[in-house]
């Protein structure tokens, strides 16, 4: 009989419980059924919505490459720095040159796009992530983890893809110029016109230039001394039966110098000075057409 009482006492017990475990899974249900915002990613190289998406793919808004842009508006280094998953390692104390590191993998094995096209190439692994302005990018897309089997062994890490802004059909500009306490001066522009009713064009260039800096005084140089000058055009054409193409071309010149500032010298009486004089220029287009069947 006390067996009996008990079970009925631990039933009637445990329905109330049922009953709100139900009501609020139908909530929830709703809920996800009501307010979940649709977002599509375009990093996997096939427009999908990310919640539909089995590749993690994080976004970088536009808000937030602004506020980046105003603190170091010469590389993007401190706008990826600051995403969970995502390390920039210094690779050269003498010239500053740092890589990115996805999923814990060297910068080798990251892939870094430019709408979609490897215009960095291999500079990616050395000093070409503190050569790229943010100044012109609208968003940026990270994939964490292997994307080989899309971007090649290069992408064994993940994927990082610099989305540029796409021009309006208004006349529009902008100017940075940027000074810090170490002695270092950014001017940054972008402009975009329409050129006719069916191309648009726009521009990105910048000055950037950096003084030797020996922090501490031991005749080792703790900021490397660089002058560069970027310049990137973009041309966007869009036909009336659909068809657009994008081009874009791009040139950097940059001579950097670290090691032992002047006048100091090695034990052995030499001064021990590192260089680098790095000289890009590369161009990709994309070309889409509709096809029609009759």
């Amino acid at each position: 009989m006390l067996t009996k009482l008990s079970k009925v006492a631990v039933a009637v017990l445990l329905a109330p419980s049922i009953s709100y475990a139900s009501e609020g899974e139908h909530e929830h249900h709703e809920h996800g059924e009501n307010n979940v915002e649709r977002i599509q990613v375009t990093a996997s190289r096939l427009g999908r919505i990310v919640t539909e998406s089995a590749t993690r793919t994080e976004i970088i808004n536009g808000e937030e490459i602004q506020e980046k842009a105003l603190m170091r508006p010469g590389n993007i280094s401190m706008l990826v720095a600051e995403t969970g998953g995502v390390r920039v390692q210094n690779t050269s104390l003498a010239l500053g040159s740092a890589n990115i590191r996805l999923q814990s993998l060297y910068g080798r094995y990251t892939q870094l796009l430019s709408d979609g096209l490897p215009l960095y190439g291999g500079q990616t692994a050395s000093i070409g992530l503190l050569q790229i302005p943010p100044t012109d990018l609208a968003s940026v897309e990270i994939i964490k983890g292997s994307a080989s089997s899309l971007y090649g062994g290069s992408a064994l890490g993940g994927v990082i893809n610099l989305f540029s802004r796409t021009p309006s059909d208004e006349l529009e500009g902008e100017v940075l110029l940027n000074a810090t306490s170490k002695n270092g001066q950014d001017i940054t522009s972008y402009f975009a016109s329409p050129i006719t009713d069916s191309t648009i064009a726009s521009v990105t260039a910048g000055l950037h230039n950096q003084k030797q800096q020996d922090l501490d005084h031991d005749g080792w140089l703790d900021m490397a001394e660089y002058q560069r000058v970027t310049i990137r055009p973009r041309v966007y054409w869009e036909s009336g039966s659909g068809a657009n193409l994008y081009l874009t071309f791009g040139a950097m010149i940059e001579d950097r110098t670290g090691g032992t500032k002047a006048g100091s010298n090695l034990p052995n009486g030499k001064p021990f000075i590192q260089s680098q004089d790095s000289k890009r220029f590369d161009s990709g287009f994309i070309f889409d057409q509709p096809l029609r069947s009759d």
